[in-house]
């Protein structure tokens, strides 16, 4: 039994019917090529627009902190606060610190070594004194109270303190890296800002001290999509805040729990997808100073 050939009017109608099919074929492809460009740059418009939001928000949240100490600055440097007083510097401090939540503790170092610290501690606002003449004496004291501890062993130093060296190299207000506070022995930023009289001397560095905590805690409050996540990185590599990230710590003892805690997170520390993806990006998000 033979087979029927094709006549030339079908041969045409298929090579139009298959032509057809290849140009549609073409045609969605193209679509959807589109359609995915333009998804994946309205993405990245989005991501964009996330990103300033969190630099702007994040600004306006450490704004008050640098504006507070410039304003220490001018009081002192125009007499109308004394450096040298620790009293009135003692009770000024408790006054910012009530007004600013963001604020973990305020503080001047001076030359001599001697140091005025009002903290958030576990009992409410506290106090840290240490006086160098006629002898060396450090007091703790929870304001509002008679309670007064003398600290023996205290061997803190304002002067080797990465907030006080870093404020004698700038005019204006200066922010830390992330590094880990003495007394309440929590990883932060500090905003410094040197004091000097109008002979050029210098009263003493003012330090205002902020938790990454208190960062991490201010990001989960900034609206984000339900899926995203938030990650605030220093120049250097550590994390100043990733808010969704916490550390494992099964079968550990409490002593090591603490440790870990103390300890300041980088990047290089997180093995994500999303921190995988992060990594192919640049640049990240970070706060080297307050304008960036």
């Amino acid at each position: 039994m033979s087979r029927s050939r094709l006549s030339p009017v079908q041969y045409l109608l298929l090579s139009f019917l298959l032509a057809m099919l290849l140009l549609t074929l073409a045609v969605v492809n193209a679509t959807l090529r589109h359609t995915e460009d333009l998804l994946q740059r309205h993405a990245r418009e989005v991501m964009q627009y996330l990103v300033t939001s969190y630099i702007d928000n994040t600004q306006r949240y450490l704004e008050p902190v640098a504006a507070t100490a410039r304003l220490g600055q001018g009081l002192m440097q125009t007499g109308l606060l004394d450096a040298t007083d620790d009293q009135s510097l003692s009770s000024y401090f408790e006054q910012q610190l009530l007004s600013h939540p963001q604020m973990s503790g305020m503080y001047l170092g001076r030359d001599d070594g001697s140091f005025i610290f009002v903290y958030r501690g576990a009992s409410g606002l506290e106090e840290k004194r240490i006086v160098t003449t006629p002898a060396r004496r450090v007091t703790i004291q929870v304001l509002d109270s008679s309670s007064l501890v003398e600290q023996s062993e205290d061997d803190f130093d304002p002067r080797v303190r990465p907030w006080y060296q870093v404020a004698q190299q700038q005019p204006d207000v200066t922010w830390t890296r992330p590094y880990l506070f003495f007394t309440l022995r929590q990883p932060g930023i500090s905003a410094a800002i040197d004091i000097t009289d109008e002979g050029g001397e210098r009263l003493g560095i003012l330090g205002i001290d902020v938790e990454l905590s208190a960062i991490a805690d201010f990001l989960l409050q900034v609206p984000l999509s339900p899926q995203g996540h938030a990650l605030l990185q220093a120049d250097n590599g550590d994390i100043i805040a990733y808010p969704q990230y916490q550390r494992s710590t099964h079968q550990q003892s409490p002593q090591a729990d603490a440790e870990q805690a103390a300890e300041l997170a980088s990047l290089s520390d997180l093995d994500t997808a999303r921190i995988n993806a992060l990594r192919q990006q640049t640049p990240l998000l970070t706060l080297s100073s307050e304008e960036t």
